[in-house]
């Protein structure tokens, strides 16, 4: 008899499908449960990003609260010099002299708490000079606070091997003949470009030479405050030497969260040595040539001085670059050919298409145009690019002279006291019409200035047909047919009455 098929005992099979039905039902809830779990993950990084957003918008609003208007005044208002500093020195015509020098400024006439400002704005002084009564505008160099102001002005001295051009007439009043004790007359705090404080997106700061001083204030406001920003600072300079602020740089690297400085120095072994006597130049720096010199407890001794340069070379967040080899590393010799502030060199640190920064330049015109128009072709939004050039500086952003509104036109400049005119083609790429007369100079009249940035009304003057302003300048006095060239366009043909 053949052996029977095996018949499965139905209970064996309720049991699987027990079994099975269990472990869907594990699968289903572990499924379930990491998706709860995700999603509750999401919702405390949106929670803890929102937080983070809201402690950031506290921390600016702070800022601007800081800086609103306390006791404020009209016109020009006595300041006390409280402090001079002489924060670094060079030579000229053989002899030591202050290159900057500081001024911490005290109110007389209105009380405090001084109104605060916006970091990156300027002080506008009016100045009783031997040669003529001159208004002058310098940036604040300090962060906000309630009792004074600080400026710090380098000595404007005639360029090289230019036999007959004096030396700045503001700057060299304020370092030979503005003393601790004195008064000056100055205005509110005011100026266009300051740093944007509602922002939270990391701050790029790029100066040149004495372009440092609104930097400073930018960055010391934020450190004031415990910002969380990044704040990288890409600072040109010739030499070590002439490194501006240098305690100020010092102050930032140790108590500030996020600070980094690239110091630039362009030409590293052009600096000139003061304690080492060598040559003609060195021989003769103990000549006194200003008061400044005697009175040296505001001032560095040279042995300080090089204390404080050997301080910069050995912070770990200022890191010196006089080169980049080909991988991006940077050069540090102070023997090497140089390195200037450059987009090239931003890109080996910094990532706009990966984050939002915001941009702050200021310094020399040559430097300006070339950063701006880096920064363009980077794919940077004009709106996160901010800059002040040294007095007229016809730095165009690119993308607003290809998308200019304004055409090609003829401007005519009219000189009566030499009975002369001179007709020149302008273009959206010319800029202001001092800009355009400055490109021109071998044939355009010198038209007279001091701010260059549309607030002293210097440059005012009469006009025929009908001119453009991209921003209301500060200057509130013009008649209907006065314009400012510092800061006006032509809105096709124009007549300038320079006299």
């Amino acid at each position: 008899m053949g052996q029977a098929d095996h018949i499965p005992h139905p209970s064996s099979n309720v049991q699987f499908f027990i079994f099975l039905f269990l472990l869907l039902l594990v699968v289903y809830y572990t499924l379930k449960f990491l998706q709860i779990k995700r999603k509750y993950a999401l919702a405390t990084l949106e929670q803890q990003q929102s937080l983070d957003t809201r402690i950031n918008s506290t921390i600016n609003e702070n800022l601007v609260h800081q800086n609103k208007p306390a006791n404020t005044w009209q016109g020009f208002k006595n300041f006390k010099v409280i402090e001079k500093k002489v924060e670094s020195w060079t030579i000229y015509q053989d002899k030591k002299i202050s290159d900057i020098c500081s001024f911490v400024l005290e109110p007389i006439e209105t009380p405090k708490p001084l109104p605060g400002f916006l970091p990156g704005q300027h002080l506008s002084f009016l100045l009783d000079t031997p040669v003529v009564p001159k208004t002058m505008y310098y940036s604040l160099s300090d962060g906000p606070n309630e009792n004074t102001y600080r400026v710090s002005i380098k000595r404007a001295l005639p360029p090289p091997n230019t036999p007959g051009i004096p030396a700045g007439i503001g700057s060299t009043f304020f370092h030979d003949m503005i003393h601790e004790g004195d008064k000056v007359k100055t205005a509110m705090p005011k100026g266009h470009f300051f740093l944007n404080c509602k922002s939270t997106s990391d701050v790029i700061l790029v100066a040149g030479g004495i372009g440092i001083t609104p930097m400073i204030s930018m960055a010391k406001s934020l450190n004031s405050i415990a910002s969380e920003r990044k704040i990288i600072l890409y600072y040109g300079v010739r030499n070590l030497e002439e490194t501006a602020l240098i305690d100020d740089l010092l102050e930032l690297s140790s108590s500030a969260k996020n600070f980094t400085c690239y110091l630039c120095l362009s030409a590293p072994q052009s600096a000139i040595k003061f304690d080492k006597p060598k040559n003609k130049q060195n021989k003769s720096i103990d000549k006194d040539t200003t008061k400044t010199e005697l009175n040296p407890q505001n001032s560095d001794t040279f042995e300080d001085r090089d204390k404080k340069i050997q301080s910069i070379i050995n912070d770990e967040n200022i890191l010196i670059v006089t080169g980049v080899d080909s991988d991006g590393n940077l050069e540090n010799s102070l023997i090497s050919k140089g390195c200037r502030v450059s987009v090239k060199l931003m890109k080996y640190h910094i990532e706009p298409q990966n984050k939002n920064y915001d941009f702050y330049l200021c310094g020399p015109p040559s430097m300006m145009k070339s950063v701006v128009t880096d920064l363009y072709h980077w794919d940077i939004s004009k709106k996160n690019v901010h800059w002040e050039g040294f007095g007229p500086c016809a730095v165009m952003w690119p993308g607003d002279i290809l998308n200019s509104p304004l055409k090609p036109c003829t401007v005519t400049f009219i000189d009566n006291e030499k009975d002369q005119k001179v007709y020149l083609d302008w273009k959206p790429a010319s800029g202001s019409l001092m800009n355009m007369a400055d490109e021109k100079e071998d044939v355009a009249p010198k038209i007279p200035r001091t701010c260059g940035a549309g607030f002293c009304g210097t440059c005012k003057t009469s006009f025929q047909g009908k001119v453009f302003y991209e921003n209301k300048p500060g200057f509130t006095g013009l008649q209907p047919n006065e314009c400012l060239p510092c800061v006006c366009k032509p809105d096709g043909d124009v007549i300038l009455n320079l006299n």
